[in-house]
């Protein structure tokens, strides 16, 4: 689950450095984010029939390759254009690592499935924990090393899903359409947007917002993307333990919703203060909360859906996230240049997250 964001947050931990160096503008920085959820939300949709023709080890092999290529191809960048194409290459591979793990999860014995779901998409966090350490590790190297530096993960990755026993999934379990879907999948499909465009625009400028609001150096406003990355793996997992509890989805939802709004306000706060300790506490919330929601909203959607219907329901999960993906940072870019600060940014950031806290209040997401 982390080879594909990593990609993207190797490019946000290292916009300091791309906008210096290659003279990538802040609006092109986002739309580096665009065009990845662009060329993911698409492809999504094709993890059905895909999976009929390749059983899952193949996928995986497949995805890990084409990570190590972009992660490649950010280190010999000689300009914005390559870095889309890496961007576009982190896009295919997130297309298809949560249909294809989310559908290992729903049809393996293990449980409880909340827990295994947590520890996987805490891997999504161990990638921006690696993508931090890219940005410490540039202080030492040159950034386009410790770029490169990153690739070995991928190839540990390779040589791990080749140990894989290599099962063919049932035809049955993926061969469903999206028609019958209940209506609660629909209305986490529209949470899940929302916390999309908000989360993403957070995660991509929060570097570069340390660095030119708050006065950081490079390192350390990279190293931003560390603590969300630790405290997002605890938090992934520790939320992915609670969703087997009797607790309802919708209440859960709420309270991720309550504190990314907090954290979207901490860091309008850092705006007007130009504070690091507010920045931090801001990061730590942002931590506990907003990344966290991925999990309990795939927990309660293959919860929600026949096993049938797994595979279909994570496509159009992942559209309505990487559709969220790709709008919130372009946005969150757009404003800052227009409006020159990042005031106008977070508030387009509590809004996301404004929209899903009503999402989750008032409309009917539990079964």
């Amino acid at each position: 689950m982390g080879v594909g964001p990593l990609v993207i947050f190797t490019l946000s931990s290292l916009a300091p450095e791309l906008v210096v160096d290659l003279g990538v503008q802040r609006v092109q920085l986002g739309l580096l984010a665009t065009v990845a959820y662009l060329a993911a939300a698409p492809l999504c949709l094709m993890a059905g029939p895909l999976l009929r023709w390749l059983d899952a080890s193949t996928v995986l092999l497949l995805l890990f390759g084409l990570a190590a290529i972009a992660l490649i191809l950010i280190s010999g960048a000689r300009s914005w254009w390559w870095l889309c194409g890496a961007a576009f290459l982190s896009g295919v591979v997130q297309s298809m690592s949560n249909p294809v793990t989310n559908l290992l999860v729903s049809t393996s014995s293990e449980r409880p499935r909340g827990a295994l779901m947590g520890v996987k998409q805490a891997g999504v966090q161990m990638g921006q924990l690696c993508a931090g350490m890219v940005a410490l590790a540039a202080l030492l190297v040159s950034w386009r090393i410790a770029a490169l530096a990153t690739v070995p993960i991928c190839l540990l990755a390779l040589v791990l899903t080749f140990g894989l026993r290599r099962t063919q999934t049932p035809p049955t379990v993926i061969s469903a359409g999206p028609g019958g879907l209940p209506r609660e999948a629909w209305w986490l499909f529209a949470y899940s947007f929302f916390v999309a465009v908000a989360v993403q625009a957070s995660n991509v400028y929060l570097p570069l917002f340390g660095t030119e609001r708050i006065g950081l150096t490079s390192a350390i406003a990279g190293s931003t993307m560390t603590l969300i990355g630790l405290l997002g793996i605890a938090s992934r997992i520790g939320w992915g333990r609670a969703s087997d509890g009797p607790r309802p989805a919708s209440s859960s939802l709420r309270i991720l919703a309550s504190t990314s709004l907090l954290a979207a306000g901490i860091f309008e706060m850092a705006t007007a203060t130009g504070s690091p300790v507010v920045l931090w506490a801001g990061v730590v919330v942002h931590a506990a909360g907003a990344i966290a929601a991925n999990v309990v909203i795939i927990h309660a959607l293959i919860t929600i859906v026949r096993p049938e219907q797994v595979a279909a329901a994570s496509g159009y999960q992942a559209l309505a996230q990487y559709l969220g993906f790709a709008i919130g940072p372009l946005s969150f870019g757009l404003l800052i240049d227009q409006a020159g600060g990042y005031a106008l940014g977070w508030g387009l950031v509590a809004m996301g997250y404004f929209m899903a806290l009503t999402i989750a209040r008032f409309a009917p997401i539990d079964r």
